[in-house]
């Protein structure tokens, strides 16, 4: 969660999650599609969060385990790395930055399908 560290450490903002040092060491995790140690591109990214007014969420595993199957009892087979705007979003619930009542708008670009056993794995099932 380099880029996401990034923007809450520019903010000035914490989350009450491990320490940054934490959360940028290289390890498995079911998001593989955004697993990213040092990301090239950082310091643009930032400034564009930054500059649109944006923030950043740092999703635990479990969180987007959780938001991977929530995602799929309502229809959408995504896999988990597209299940983190989701568990993002659940959070941003929870901490009442945003409320039920507005309108939010949350993009799933990818399918489940390439991440079946990942998906198998989370629901504890044996393919």
């Amino acid at each position: 969660a380099p880029i996401a560290t990034a923007v809450l450490e520019s903010q000035r903002r914490g989350d009450g999650k491990s320490a940054p040092s934490e959360w940028n060491v290289p390890r498995k995790t079911v998001a593989e599609g955004t697993s990213i140690v040092s990301p090239v591109r950082l310091s643009l990214c930032v400034e564009a969060v930054l500059r649109s007014g944006g923030g950043a969420v740092r999703v635990r595993e479990e969180d987007m385990a959780d938001a991977t199957t929530e995602l799929a009892r309502n229809g959408f087979y995504v896999e988990p790395t597209c299940a983190q705007a989701a568990a993002a979003y659940f959070e941003l619930l929870d901490r009442g930055d945003i409320s039920a009542d507005e309108t939010t708008v949350i993009v799933l670009t990818s399918t489940g399908v390439k991440s079946t056993s990942t998906i198998a794995s989370i629901l504890n099932l044996q393919l």
